[in-house]
């Protein structure tokens, strides 16, 4: 099980149970405070479970990272695939195809650096947008 699946079963289910015990099933009345507690614990996992991604690889804070800087790094043309839409004499909708459209691929580089010790930290990213 990932650890994504892993994390909505942590939340749905006590919301589930609540929901339950608010319909007004009594058997449900004594799940509650365990309830509220699986709830919160699963809070504080998703909190540090996303600190984790702001870690300073350094100093080993969590959310230390803060996004200082966004550069391009370098464009290249790409062929990119869209979604085009078949219209009738309406305007309505009647199907969908897919075809290539010249693009362009763009290479971002974010900089973060940490608020405790000041390493900076370096990210690549890229993204494809259709030239239209």
């Amino acid at each position: 099980m990932s650890l994504k699946a892993f994390k909505w079963f942590f939340i749905v289910l006590p919301v589930l149970n609540i929901i339950l015990f608010l319909s007004g099933e009594e058997k449900f009345s004594n799940w509650l405070p365990s309830e509220l507690l699986v709830i919160a614990i699963s809070i504080c996992i998703l909190y540090f479970c996303y600190g984790r991604k702001s870690t300073c690889p350094e100093c080993r804070k969590l959310f230390a990272l803060k996004k200082t800087k966004e550069e391009i790094i370098g464009q290249e043309d790409v062929s990119v695939l869209v979604e085009t839409k078949m219209r009738n004499n309406e305007q309505k909708v009647v199907g969908t195809g897919e075809q290539y459209v010249p693009g362009v691929k763009t290479t971002y580089r974010e900089y973060y650096t940490c608020k405790h010790c000041g390493h900076v930290v370096t990210k690549d990213y890229t993204t494809s947008k259709a030239k239209m």
